[in-house]
């Protein structure tokens, strides 16, 4: 949870990745990384719940 924590306060300006230790740097990756594999895995099942002529369209 902590690293969620310093990853949101970066995106919101309040702690800079300049200011940060390489292990936590990597964390920070690590954790992108992650969550970035949840989206991508969530937007694929998304598109195979949409009928075929919608996805047409998009």
């Amino acid at each position: 949870m902590a690293m969620a924590n310093m990853m949101s306060e970066c995106l919101s300006g309040k702690v800079s990745v300049a200011d940060l230790y390489s292990t936590d740097l990597n964390n920070l990756v690590y954790l992108a990384a992650h969550k970035l594999s949840e989206i991508e895995d969530r937007i694929k099942v998304l598109k195979s719940d949409v009928p075929e002529a919608t996805m047409q369209a998009i």
